[in-house]
This record gives C-alpha cells, sequence and structure tokens, in this order.
C-alpha cells in the first residue's frame, strides 16, 4: 500500500476524532479537484505545504497529524504529483 493511501486509512480510522483531520482531507480533496487547473509540481508543492498548514492548526489540539513525519508528508506528497502528472497526462 502506498503512503496517500496509509494516510486515507488513517484518517478513515480516526475521522470523528479531529476536525483538522477533517480540514486535511477537505484540503486534499480541494486540490485533487484543481488538477487540470495547475501544473505538476506547484500541484506537489501545494498538497505538502496545506498538510504542514493543517499539522500546525493541529498542535495545540489533541489530534494525530503530528504523529506524521516530515519525510512521510514528502512521500505522499511526492505521490500527490506523480498522480497528478498521471491525471494530466489522460486528460491531455
Amino acid at each position: 500500500m502506498n503512503k496517500a493511501e496509509d494516510f486515507k486509512k488513517w484518517c478513515a480510522e480516526r475521522i470523528g476524532h479531529s476536525s483538522q483531520i477533517k480540514l486535511a482531507l477537505e484540503a486534499i480533496s480541494e486540490l485533487e479537484e484543481s488538477i487540470s487547473d495547475s501544473n505538476t509540481s506547484a500541484f506537489g508543492d501545494g498538497w505538502y505545504d496545506g498538510f504542514l498548514a493543517a499539522q500546525k492548526l493541529d498542535e495545540d489540539k489533541d489530534g494525530y497529524l503530528e504523529d506524521i513525519k516530515e519525510d512521510e508528508v514528502r512521500d505522499m506528497s511526492e505521490y500527490a504529483e506523480s498522480k497528478h502528472a498521471e491525471l494530466k497526462a489522460k486528460t491531455a
């Protein structure tokens, strides 16, 4: 299983526990919907920055986002970027 799928599964197990997790999933969904409106590198950068912003919002809460390490966020961002490139290629 890849990192993005691991994160989605991890979120599904905790979805009722944190508004920050819901925020992170909503941000990811918005980014996924904007595939045709952005370039691949900007998509990956936005995904990464958005996730780190959600983690900062979660710092003072009793959430779970802080449990995810920066290298794991980078891996998920790179995965999202590769999927973005694949989807753009399919729609071109």
